[in-house]
């Protein structure tokens, strides 16, 4: 759903991030770029020395042009998942929640979509593993246990979508189609750490 729809970016990957591995690539770039200078001027003139100009600004083009090209690929990307999913899925605005993965049993992860992009952040632990789940009187218990199934307690997927013409169904349909089958669910937490593996562990 989203590697076919949208645009995955690790919520780590903020624009502070960014900034700073950017800085450290031109830092690079700039050393570098002294480096062949000196070269250069250590070498004697004639034909040497020409070819070794013309193969430094042609590296140095072969960079800026790779930078251009990867953000050029990524505008493509989002224009086509754009149309894809308008297609598909109607105009989907904006939609975030609450996902129950079998590599995250413990913790939330909160999904979040805005656009083209979606991002997951490792949240919160579910109510069920909070002591009050357990201790205390069974009127308390109860209060704090709302919405818990057995055996898996307040885990579950929990999404809200805001959008224009959207086409419930067919999302409703793809997302279903996102869930682990039967025989694996019935396997439980215990077998999906077994098979599946826990991003914890």
């Amino acid at each position: 759903f989203i590697s076919k729809y949208f645009i995955f970016v690790d919520a780590g990957d903020d624009d502070e991030s960014d900034d700073a591995s950017e800085d450290y690539e031109n830092n690079e770039a700039e050393m570098d770029i002294e480096a062949k200078v000196k070269k250069i001027d250590s070498v004697d003139g004639g034909g040497n020395k020409a070819k070794l100009i013309k193969d430094t600004l042609a590296e140095l083009n072969m960079s800026v042009n790779s930078k251009e090209e990867k953000i050029k690929l990524q505008q493509q990307e989002a224009i086509s998942k754009k149309k894809l999913r308008s297609g598909s899925l109607g105009n989907i605005l904006r939609s975030k929640g609450l996902i129950w993965t079998p590599h995250t049993h413990d913790n939330i992860v909160a999904y979040g979509q805005a656009g083209n992009i979606v991002t997951f952040n490792i949240g919160d632990q579910w109510k069920v593993l909070n002591a009050r789940a357990w201790v205390g009187s069974e009127k308390e218990k109860t209060t704090f246990r709302q919405n818990f199934v057995h055996p898996y307690g307040d885990r579950r997927q929990e999404l809200v979508f805001i959008g224009q013409n959207m086409k419930h169904d067919i999302i409703q349909s793809i997302l279903d189609g996102c869930l682990i089958t039967g025989e694996t669910f019935s396997m439980g937490i215990d077998g999906w750490k077994a098979t599946v593996g826990d991003m914890f562990l």
